[in-house]
């Protein structure tokens, strides 16, 4: 059998060749491969993500770390609940 590094794949790979193991591909491939380009865009979905996530926790915190070097506590409570402010303190910072 091939080898087939990524068990997701190797799965997709086993369906589409009946479960055969000895290499006899008897499948569409046509419909494998659009199986294994859906998996790997499903994964970089996530990856991109769970990239912005920390790009907008990362934001979040130069914002609030400059706040309170700046002593604006109250300016960091209400950047928590109004949205349209907390864009305006972002811009204000360059962030």
């Amino acid at each position: 059998m091939r080898s087939i590094p990524d068990e997701a794949l190797r799965e997709n790979y086993l369906h589409f060749t009946d479960g055969r193991e000895d290499g006899e591909e008897t499948a569409d491939m046509c419909r494998a491969l659009d199986e294994i380009e859906k998996h790997a865009e499903e994964k970089g979905v996530r990856k991109g993500v769970r990239k912005g996530i920390r790009q907008g926790i990362d934001r979040t915190m130069r914002l609030t770390r400059l706040l309170l070097a700046d002593g604006r506590q109250d300016d960091l409570i209400r950047s928590t609940t109004d949205t349209v402010f907390r864009k305006e303190l972002f811009k204000e910072y360059g962030i």
